[in-house]
């Protein structure tokens, strides 16, 4: 047995139903309670305002004739008052009274406010006594509110009838509109348990975008859109690098298969083994950067920022790049601006940074037109700015699927690369929180510019 409680087990709907329905009839009751606590007193107030004004009656009449106080009350008029009796008695403590056939022993004490009345109530009895301290004498008037207890049994009984009858409506109102509010979630629960990988395209029913069951809809919407973006991305990515993959493997194979068919010269073999390392340093590139990219995908473990010259980062980038030229070497004109020690230190990882400033200087000799490339470095008040300009075919129709994974235009098709360089490149950006911009270089060409803030120790 688990140790969940079985109220836990209730849908939202059944809790729903107890909380209202338990609601309603603790307002029922307290509502009842009000009412009938409110009408008792105004009974007692009401009906002790009769008495008094009968005992003040039998008062003046005793003040008039002093010498027979019994006679006097026998000869009171009769009045409203249900089962009305009067009695004259000395100022004592404690007076005794028959009533109905039996003794009531009525113990007397001065109120704290000094109010000569009394008021006393045994079972529905109720007592009303007039202490005269001048003429020695004590003046009782007793009845039964009859009408006022019937009334109240009355009331009694149509607060429980209006309770029970309340709670009965509550308890199925209470059952009916969270069953006929929360069908839409049920429908929107059926909905996504049919969404899968093979179906995403799938959509939740949006009935009203302004209450919360339409902005939970709306919002699962997105969710899926956003899935469904990252599904086609990878799919995509996958068929993108199987691709590229192929291409290296398959040289690979048919270099070998070719020299397998006869015997060859040393040269031929050397040639071929040449042909294979290239390809082989392809794939190791291709290998290099996906792994690369999935590093940064997976939140860039191991990646630390750290104060950075960027100027010492920009020439080894450079330097690799040209070391990397074998043939017809494009030359890559450096140009820094003069600044004081320290003007180009930014926080970021120098690693990543050098793997992002080769990718941008490589693809600008690749695609430049085999002409002189621009690198400048500048520095502001708040920023420090790296660009890389070529004057090569520029980014045409490529410009809004640079950071694509493996998109290649037709037209560069023809010149080696992995297709994963920018990608790559936008990762590293982003990760760095620092800015890239692609801009003609007019006439003809590609300014890449980079914009990172200043790094301040002291802030």
């Amino acid at each position: 047995m688990n140790g969940k409680v079985p109220w836990l087990r209730l849908t939202i709907q059944h809790r729903l139903s107890l909380l209202f329905a338990a609601s309603a009839v603790v307002v029922l009751l307290a509502l009842s309670l009000f009412i009938y606590y409110f009408t008792y007193n105004y009974r007692r107030t009401e009906f002790k305002q009769r008495m008094l004004v009968r005992l003040q009656e039998a008062d003046s009449l005793l003040r008039k004739n002093t010498a027979y106080p019994f006679m006097t009350l026998e000869q009171m008029p009769p009045g409203t008052l249900p089962e009305e009796k009067f009695f004259y008695r000395s100022v004592a403590p404690t007076i005794n009274l028959p009533v109905d056939g039996k003794t009531i022993a009525l113990s007397l004490s001065h109120p704290e406010d000094a109010e000569p009345y009394y008021f006393i109530q045994k079972g529905k009895r109720e007592f009303l006594i007039y202490s005269d301290p001048q003429l020695n004498h004590l003046v009782v008037v007793s009845a039964v509110d009859v009408f006022g207890y019937t009334k109240l049994q009355h009331l009694r009984r149509l607060l429980v009838a209006g309770v029970l009858l309340g709670s009965l409506a509550m308890g199925f109102i209470s059952w009916y509109w969270p069953r006929k509010e929360l069908q839409p979630i049920r429908e929107k629960i059926k909905k996504a348990n049919a969404i899968s990988a093979q179906n995403l395209s799938l959509r939740l029913n949006v009935r009203n975008n302004w209450d919360e069951l339409g902005q939970l809809a709306i919002t699962f919407n997105q969710m899926l859109d956003r899935i469904e973006k990252g599904f086609t991305v990878q799919k995509q990515f996958i068929s993108n690098a199987a691709h590229e993959l192929r291409n290296p493997i398959t040289a690979i194979w048919g270099h070998a298969q070719l020299a397998l068919r006869q015997p060859r010269t040393g040269e031929e073999y050397s040639e071929v083994i040449k042909n294979i390392q290239q390809k082989a340093a392809d794939l190791q590139k291709i290998v290099e950067r996906l792994l690369l990219l999935s590093r940064m995908d997976a939140a860039a473990d191991g990646f630390n920022r750290e104060a950075v010259s960027v100027d010492e980062v920009l020439f080894d980038a450079v330097a690799a790049v040209q070391q990397r030229q074998l043939d017809d070497k494009v030359p890559i004109q450096v140009q820094i601006d003069e600044v004081e020690n320290g003007s180009f230190t930014v926080l970021g990882d120098a690693v990543m940074l050098g793997v992002a400033f080769q990718n941008l200087i490589e693809n600008a000799v690749k695609y430049g037109n085999k002409k002189p490339v621009k690198v400048a470095l500048h520095t502001s008040e708040k920023a420090v700015l790296v660009q890389v300009a070529d004057t090569g075919l520029g980014m045409g129709d490529a410009l809004p699927h640079l950071y694509q994974p493996f998109f290649r235009t037709e037209g560069v098709r023809h010149i080696p690369g992995t297709g994963i360089g920018l990608t790559l490149v936008k990762r590293i950006m982003d990760w760095h929180r620092w800015h890239i911009d692609f801009r003609p270089n007019h006439p003809t060409g590609t300014i890449v510019v980079v914009t990172a803030p200043h790094h301040q120790p002291n802030s």
